[in-house]
């Protein structure tokens, strides 16, 4: 029953999940019939979905860009698959049409004339469908371009640790086309590391230079020498769990992961990276800031420092809702997959992370009267902790808490197709963060390779917020400075 699907804490009335739809998670639901969007499938109950029938091809190629010429990176490596693997043009300097228009019969036309009329019919008839509608069913999204011009203007970087013209300078650094690759195959090496020696990178360069000029370091937002330290001391990698990247935009889908007209009012898509503890170099340098490597329980005073930083995460997150008018915040619980996999304190991190969030929502002064309804999605483990956790505390929330188990890309969607302000908050990649690759493996990551993030731009406009298509990370000197629809006074900082 639906009871066992949803719970509402923290409100003076019963709450739930609006309407009834279910818990499909990169499917599309036809029928009896079940369509994979993350590549994986079973035929006959459920067949995969081939990466190039992704909508945000068709989103694309209806800006004018061709993402498919040759990539950067060369096919021998294995990591072709985790990089961003397109160049784009500028959105402004685009040609694309008047009107993006997204729907089954546009997307047999685009694939037609990009891969043939072979190509499209032995994809479809690996999904044993006839049409494309029978999938993506039989609506239309349509956006005016001068609307989608106007959303790419409110992107904004926010961080309340990293002083923002710094964030700006590295950010159009790294961010690069030649140098993308490069930079991401070092996220794990400290910044203070990659100034030492004599063949400096470009980002080398400018941590030399600023370490070697206290004047130019002030005017980077380093007045105290230890700030600057305790930052160069972390790597991309690290420095990415205390930014947030947010972006205005649309969904493509709505029920059933089906195409679905556009809403009445915008969604702001926030993302953020959590602490990786689970692979690569990164994951060793994270644990032993907090746990023993014998026993993997928390060193002393490791619990606090982890929950602290999480909560400053998580008040930049609930600081964008504020400063863009967001009154019903959706959530996919962040840091709680890829980045725990095979930790042996995944559960004591898992319960961390639901305190750090649940504390900031109860205690932050600024969220009073601010929402309505924060909803939460829960899967997997951390499930149980999220209602042991929330049974156990008599937290204080300023809005409805609703936690529930639909698919929570849909339900973003019917909240704003209602005429409500809201917010998907999900994890990314650190690229995404600090690199500004929106989505990362959206166009070609397969089953595991493909979670919320991916999902997210694969089927919405969030990819304007990429580095090659917004303004605001290749140009930074030259970035416009229009006022986004958010508040004054707020902590946060929007570079």
């Amino acid at each position: 029953s639906s009871e066992k699907s949803w719970k509402c804490l923290g409100a003076p009335e019963q709450g739930r999940v609006p309407e009834a739809h279910g818990f499909l998670k990169f499917k599309i639901k036809v029928g009896p019939r079940t369509f994979d969007l993350r590549g994986v499938g079973a035929p006959p109950r459920c067949h995969a979905v081939p990466c190039e029938l992704r909508l945000g091809h068709l989103f694309l190629s209806q800006l004018g860009i061709d993402h498919h010429q040759p990539d950067l990176i060369p096919p021998n490596t294995d990591k072709v698959a985790s990089l961003p693997c397109v160049r784009f043009l500028s959105v402004l300097d685009a040609k694309p049409t008047t009107t993006i228009s997204i729907s089954a019969e546009e997307l047999e036309t685009y694939l037609e004339k990009r891969f043939g009329l072979a190509t499209l019919e032995q994809w479809l008839g690996s999904m044993a469908v006839d049409n494309l509608s029978e999938v993506f069913g039989l609506e239309t999204f349509k956006l005016p371009m001068e609307e989608l011009k106007l959303l790419s203007k409110y992107t904004r970087v926010l961080t309340a640790v990293l002083p923002e013209k710094f964030f700006l300078k590295m950010a159009s650094i790294v961010s690069r086309d030649d140098d993308v690759r490069w930079y991401y195959e070092h996220k794990e090496v400290a910044l203070s590391e990659m100034g030492e020696g004599t063949d400096l990178c470009e980002l080398g360069k400018l941590i030399r230079e600023l370490t070697e000029k206290p004047e130019l370091r002030v005017y980077f937002g380093f007045p105290q020498t230890t700030y600057w330290s305790n930052v160069t001391q972390q790597s991309l990698s690290e420095l990415s769990t205390q930014v947030c990247v947010a972006c205005m935009g649309y969904l493509f889908t709505g029920y059933n992961n089906q195409i679905a007209p556009r809403t009445k009012f915008p969604i702001l898509f926030l993302s953020a990276s959590a602490i990786n503890f689970s692979f690569g170099l990164t994951s060793a340098q994270e644990r032993q800031k907090y746990f023993s490597s014998e026993t993997w329980r928390f060193i002393e005073g490791g619990e606090k420092q982890l929950k602290d930083r999480v909560k400053q995460m998580w008040r930049v997150l609930f600081e964008a809702c504020l400063n863009y008018k967001v009154k019903y915040p959706t959530a996919v619980p962040i840091g709680l997959s890829n980045f725990l996999k095979g930790f042996q304190g995944r559960c004591a991190v898992m319960q961390v992370y639901h305190e750090a969030m649940f504390e900031v929502l109860s205690t932050l002064e600024s969220l009073r009267g601010a929402f309505n309804t924060f909803y939460l999605y829960r899967s997997g483990a951390s499930q149980f902790i999220t209602e042991r956790i929330l049974l156990r505390n008599n937290y204080d929330f300023p809005c409805r808490v609703v936690v529930h188990q639909r698919d929570p890309k849909a339900l973003a969607w019917m909240l704003a197709a209602q005429g409500k302000q809201v917010a998907y908050i999900h994890s990314s990649d650190p690229v995404a963060a600090i690199q500004g690759c929106a989505g990362n493996r959206w166009a070609s990551g397969k089953d595991n390779e493909y979670s919320w993030c991916e999902d997210l731009v694969a089927n919405s406009t969030a990819i304007i917020a990429r580095s090659n298509i917004c303004a605001l990370w290749g140009n930074p000197e030259e970035n416009e400075k229009e006022a986004a629809p958010c508040s004054s006074g707020s902590s946060t900082q929007l570079a």
